[in-house]
């Protein structure tokens, strides 16, 4: 009995060790609340309270104590001998220089936002670049769904944020925004080399900033204005070339000709001919100079590969030069773009030129001249249709 005592005892000593302390800012020395204390390899932790302080009880073997908090750099500690650990925190510095654009060009550290955000750099949106800069949001912002027409290069694209709102076709778009400005439609035809960043705002409150505009998230765009250039003449260029090609093509039966009930007709749209075998028939095409050359009759046999050949491979080709002039006042950005792509359908083409010109004049302590000018030029070559279209 003696000795069960005692090993009671001695096991409840071994548990007793207590540590307290107070965590403050390297900045301001200011006690920090909320900092997690946090015995190494354990569970085993607290908070500091609104004072900065914080007590801990812990294991006899505890070794380290690892300081935590949202905007400072992890602290690890060797506990040795003490009952009193005191600690300043240094502020993460890349932490608090994550900011995000919000209304009116403001930028603001993204914790202290009460909405969700999320900001695309410049260097995500040109490699892999797409015709289409909202095309390479997809995939880089959470919880947004980027859907492109069938047709071709230059199609249009429908952005939406946390899911359709509206029954309306463009109802649950959100809120584009150019350098501060609002615009009515999207910002498909903008050059990835001239975007310094795109801010993504979702969530009702994003509305404040924008108003009822924005009640579908907001789309904010900051282009290039060469205010992190260095003083003097500098430039940059870039090459981006891409390829595509169809993958996934519908499957059509390659038995039987066009035609009705077994008997074909050149005219026909239905497949319910006859079997090709590769007897004579009359040609389908209307061309008098092609029924001429071939004598107006062809062999019927199976074009398994007719729909992939149509096909061709589509490339884009983009080239950018941008040249920057900055003094300790002013400063002046210029961006050209020109882009060349090539549909996967033969004949569909997309030319275009893009240049910017932005110029930026401290005028006084507390005034600031900011103009932009902006010349897009594309041409467009056998649009494609998407869904039915008939004539009138």
């Amino acid at each position: 009995m003696y000795l069960l005592l005692l090993g009671i005892i001695f096991e409840a000593y071994s548990q007793d060790r207590t540590i307290t302390g107070t965590v403050t800012s390297e900045e301001d020395n200011a006690a920090l609340p909320g900092v997690n204390v946090v015995v190494k390899g354990t569970t085993i932790g607290t908070v500091t309270d609104v004072e900065g302080n914080y007590r801990l009880s812990g294991p006899q073997d505890a070794a380290t104590l690892v300081f935590s908090s949202v905007g400072f750099i992890n602290k690890e500690v060797e506990i040795g001998n003490r009952q009193t650990i005191n600690l300043v925190l240094s502020p993460d510095v890349t932490s608090l220089s994550e900011v995000v654009v919000t209304a009116l060009g403001i930028t603001k550290e993204k914790r202290t936002l009460t909405y969700s955000t999320q900001e695309v750099e410049s260097q995500g949106l040109q490699e892999a670049r797409a015709l289409n800069v909202t095309e390479a949001l997809s995939g880089k912002v959470a919880g947004i769904a980027v859907t492109t027409t069938g047709a071709g290069v230059g199609a249009p694209t429908k952005v939406v944020l946390r899911g359709n709102r509206s029954l309306q076709s463009n109802g649950s778009q959100p809120l584009y925004v150019i350098d501060g400005i609002p615009v009515g439609g999207d910002i498909s035809n903008i050059a990835p080399s001239d975007i310094e960043s795109i801010s993504v705002l979702k969530g009702g409150n994003a509305a404040a900033l924008y108003g009822s505009r924005a009640n579908n998230g907001a789309i904010i765009v900051t282009t290039r204005s060469g205010a992190g250039a260095p003083i003097g003449v500098s430039t940059n260029i870039g090459f981006n070339y891409q390829a595509n090609t169809p993958i996934l093509l519908t499957k059509y039966q390659n038995e039987y000709a066009q035609g009705s009930a077994g008997t074909y007709a050149p005219a026909a749209v239905t497949s319910w001919g006859p079997k090709m075998t590769g007897q004579t028939v009359n040609h389908w095409s209307n061309d008098p100079e092609y029924l001429a050359s071939i004598g107006g009759t062809y062999a019927l046999n199976p074009q398994p590969d007719n729909v992939k050949d149509f096909f061709q491979t589509g490339h884009t080709i983009a080239a950018s030069v941008g040249v920057n002039f900055k003094n300790e006042n002013s400063n002046t950005n210029f961006n050209y773009t020109h882009t060349d792509g090539k549909g996967i359908i033969p004949g569909n083409n997309l030319t275009s030129h893009y240049l910017s010109l932005r110029v930026t004049n401290d005028l006084s302590d507390k005034l600031t001249l900011d103009a932009k000018a902006t010349y897009i030029r594309e041409n467009f070559s056998n649009v494609l249709f998407s869904g039915e279209n008939f004539d009138n």
